[in-house]
This record gives structure tokens, sequence and C-alpha cells, in this order.
């Protein structure tokens, strides 16, 4: 799991520039998939900061039910209302493994995180987020994850 730090010096986001002010909350961002990318954006008293991770499903579904682990707590914290959470949506196409596995994933993320929202890849995949620089990221998934969050929490200041 990857930290990155804000600059307080500059009270602005490095990844997406804005000031702390402009973010909403906190938010769990999650890029589904046979390896599932996530980054959680916490508002801190200073600046956000942002923890990622990465892995294949099967571990990402352990360590949310597994009591004491990182993801467990943000599990814990969604279904107590003190985080939102936001999923990529994904395509399942065909009847193929794939297709399967994707939808298990999908049916297991609606039943973790009910109510969560969903946000097409093409929304954010769009946004100056998208092409901003997220190097302490643990993989290309969590990094995504982060950049989708980014563009969560400040979608309705800066559109």
């Amino acid at each position: 799991m990857s930290v990155l730090a804000i600059d307080p010096v500059s009270e602005r986001c490095p990844i997406c520039g804005y000031k702390t002010n402009e973010v909403r909350m906190s938010v769990l961002a999650i890029d589904p998939g046979v390896t599932i990318g996530w980054a959680f954006i916490e508002q801190g008293e200073f600046m956000p900061r942002i923890f990622d991770g990465q892995g294949l499903y099967q571990t990402f579904f352990k360590l949310i039910r597994t009591d004491g682990t990182f993801l467990h707590l943000l599990h814990l914290m969604y279904l107590e209302g003190e985080i939102e959470c936001v999923v990529e949506e994904t395509p399942t196409i065909g009847l193929g493994a794939l297709s399967q596995t994707l939808s298990s994933v999908r049916v297991t993320i609606d039943q973790l995180f009910p109510n969560h929202s969903v946000i097409l890849p093409g929304t954010w995949k769009n946004s100056l987020w998208a092409r901003s620089e997220f190097t302490t990221a643990t993989g290309k998934h969590a990094s995504d994850a982060g950049k989708m969050g980014l563009y969560w929490l400040h979608k309705e200041e800066k559109s």
C-alpha cells in the first residue's frame, strides 16, 4: 500500500492542483476486474492523503472480510455512512469465463457496498485527472482508481 502525502506548503493536491477546501469528503474508489485496483482518498486536517493497492479479486474480497485489515475498516466506514464508494462500470460481454468472472466480481461488490455510486470509464478517463501523474500508485489499476477517486471528489466543483 502506498501513501501519497499532499504538500502542506502549497495546500494543493499534487495530482489535480485543487485546494483542499474544494474536496467534498473521503471516497473509496474501486477499479474492478480480475485484478482490482482501489484507492482511498481521505480528507486530513490540512490536505487529503491517498492510500492505494491492487491485487487479484479473491485477495481483495478476503481482506475486506478479515477483521483488522485496512480494507475491512474502509468497508465498515462505508456501511456507517462515513465515506463514499464509487465503482467503475465493468462491461461484461459474452458468456465466456472472463465475462462470468467479471459478473461475479460485480455481484460481490454490489453486496459488500450496497448503493455505491457507479461511474463510466469514458466519464473520468476524458478528464484532467486521467492525465495527471500518479507515480506513487502500486500499479495501473490502483493508479486508475486514484485518478477516478480524485475526479469523483472534484466533479461538481470543477466539471
